[in-house]
C-alpha cells in the first residue's frame, strides 16, 4: 500500500487520475450460493467482460484503439469471489487464485497482507486482461441474521484484498454479477468516485428516516439518495466506503429491524406500514451505502466518528483495526475536499455537495436506449425484455438461431445478445463433451 495514500483517494475526487488509468483496472464481485448465480455471473458479467476483452485486443491490435482517446492500460481484470458451492464451476472460467489459508477471513498482519500480496502477483499475468476465483465463505450467517446481500461487500474490507487491490490496480468497479458492461465504459475514468442509480427513496419518511439513522450514528448526511450498488473510481475509496458500509449495514439490519423469532431472517412491522417502498429490509445494503457515502465523501467539519464508537452504537463488535483506519482516514481526506461537485453528464445529480450518481450505472436491462449512452446495465426484477427471470426459466430459448431481431446498439437488445449467446455456448459444449464422452465409451 506504499504507493497509495489513503489521505488522497477516499475523497471522492481523483486527484492522480492519470497515474490509475495506466494501472490495470478490475472488476470485483461475489458469486453468491444462490441458485441462479452461477448462471448470472456466466451470462452477464463474465460474458460482457470477455465481449470487452475482445473489443479491447482488437483496438490495440489496429495500433488506432486510442489515437481519440486519453491512453490508458488495456489490462481489465475479472476479480470474482465465491464460496464452495459454485467454486468447481466457477473455476472452469476463471483461474483460482491460491492464497494462503490463514488469508481467508483473517483480521490481516502484515505478514499476511505480503503473502496474499505475492500469491496475486505469481497468478497474474502483467499483460493479458485475465478472471481470477478467490475462495471467500460468506460471513457468519448468525452475526447478519442471514442477510444475504453483506456477501457483495464484506470481503472488501479484509486487509489482505484491500492491499491486493491497492497494490495491483488503479480504477476498480464493485458490481453485481446480474450486470452487463458495454464498450463505451472501456474508455471512461472518472475524475469523481461515482455510483449507480437505484430508486429506493420515493418518500419522504424513508428520507428522513435515513437522515435520523445518520445522525444517531453522529455521522452527516448530504441529502444524496438512491445510490445504486455499483460503485466505480479509485481503489482506496472502494476499499474506504465498504468499510464503513458494513458497520452501519450491521446496525441497521439489528436495530432498526425486528428479527426473526427463530434468530434468523430479519422480520417487517408490516403492521405499522412498513415494507415496500417505506422501509424494506431487503434495501439495508443501499440504506447502508448511502449513509456512508453522504458522510464519507466530501467529508464532514470534523473527522469521521471512530469505527469503535460507531460499533458501540450498534451494539456490535467493532471492525478491525484496519477497516477503522481506513474509514478513519477516508474520512478526513473527505473533509479536504468540499469543493468537488456532484456532477456528471448524461443523467446525474445535480447537487453541488454529497457522493456522485449516474444513470449510466445500474441501467435497467429492458431499456430501449442506445447501448453506447449507458457504462452498465443491472438486470432488475419486474423489468421486461430483456429479463433476467425470463431468461434464467429459459423462456429464451426459442429465440432464432443468430438472434436474429436483437440489435445489440439498444440496451435490451445487447442485454440478450450477450446473455443468450453465452447461456447457448456452454450448452452446446457440454452437448459435444457428452458426445464424445459416449463416443469414447463405445470404443
Amino acid at each position: 500500500m506504499s504507493d497509495h495514500n489513503l489521505d488522497t483517494h477516499s475523497s471522492g475526487v481523483i486527484r492522480d487520475r492519470e497515474a490509475l488509468m495506466q494501472k490495470p483496472r478490475a472488476i470485483v464481485g461475489y458469486v453468491s450460493g444462490a441458485q441462479w448465480a452461477f448462471e448470472e455471473f456466466l451470462s452477464m458479467m463474465h460474458a460482457s467482460w470477455a465481449h470487452l476483452i475482445e473489443l479491447e485486443d482488437q483496438r490495440q491490435l489496429a495500433d488506432d484503439g486510442q489515437q481519440h482517446q486519453e491512453k490508458h492500460n488495456p489490462k481489465l481484470d475479472l476479480l470474482i469471489f465465491t464460496d464452495d458451492r459454485w467454486y468447481p464451476q466457477v473455476s472452469t472460467f476463471c483461474t483460482p487464485l491460491q492464497l494462503p489459508t490463514e488469508y481467508v477471513r483473517a483480521a490481516g498482519t502484515d505478514s499476511r497482507v505480503m503473502r496474499a500480496l505475492e500469491a496475486m502477483d505469481t497468478a497474474r499475468d502483467p499483460n493479458l486482461s485475465q478472471c481470477h476465483l478467490i475462495l471467500y465463505p460468506p460471513p457468519d450467517a448468525q452475526v447478519w441474521f442471514g442477510y444475504p446481500y453483506i456477501n457483495n461487500v464484506h470481503y472488501l474490507a479484509d486487509p489482505a484484498i484491500a492491499a491486493m487491490l491497492i497494490a495491483n490496480y488503479g480504477y476498480v468497479m464493485k458490481s453485481d454479477l446480474d450486470a452487463f458492461l458495454t464498450p463505451t465504459w472501456l474508455s471512461y475514468f472518472p475524475t469523481n468516485f461515482e455510483f449507480g442509480v437505484q430508486e429506493y427513496v420515493l418518500m419522504k419518511s424513508t428520507s428522513d428516516r435515513l437522515r435520523g439513522i445518520a445522525a444517531k450514528l453522529q455521522l452527516t448526511h448530504r441529502g444524496a439518495h438512491n445510490l445504486g450498488p455499483t460503485w466505480y473510481g479509485d481503489a482506496a475509496t472502494i476499499v474506504a466506503v465498504a468499510n464503513l458500509s458494513i458497520p452501519i449495514m450491521h446496525h441497521i439490519i439489528t436495530k432498526e429491524f425486528p428479527q426473526n423469532p427463530s434468530g434468523q431472517g430479519i422480520s417487517q412491522r408490516w403492521a405499522s406500514g412498513e415494507g415496500w417502498p417505506e422501509w424494506n429490509a431487503g434495501i439495508a445494503a443501499l440504506y447502508a451505502t448511502e449513509i456512508a457515502a453522504n458522510h464519507m465523501l466530501l467529508g464532514a467539519a470534523g473527522a469521521a466518528a471512530p469505527a469503535a464508537a460507531l460499533a458501540a452504537a450498534q451494539g456490535a463488535a467493532a471492525p478491525s483495526a484496519a477497516a477503522a483506519a481506513a474509514a478513519a482516514a477516508a474520512a478526513a481526506a473527505a473533509a479536504a475536499s468540499a469543493a468537488a461537485v456532484a456532477v456528471v453528464g448524461g443523467g446525474s445529480r445535480k447537487d453541488s455537495v454529497g457522493p456522485v450518481s449516474s444513470l449510466k450505472y445500474d441501467s435497467h436491462a429492458d431499456a430501449e436506449v442506445e447501448t453506447d449512452s449507458v457504462w452498465h446495465i443491472h438486470c432488475r426484477h419486474g423489468d421486461g425484455d430483456f429479463s433476467k427471470i425470463e431468461f434464467l426459466t429459459h423462456h429464451y430459448d426459442a429465440l432464432p438461431v443468430g438472434l436474429v431481431g436483437q440489435d445489440p446498439k439498444v440496451v435490451r437488445g445487447y442485454a440478450t445478445q450477450l446473455a443468450v449467446g453465452a447461456w447457448r455456448a456452454l450448452r452446446d459444449a457440454l452437448m459435444r463433451a457428452q458426445e464424445s464422452k459416449l463416443g469414447r465409451a463405445e470404443l
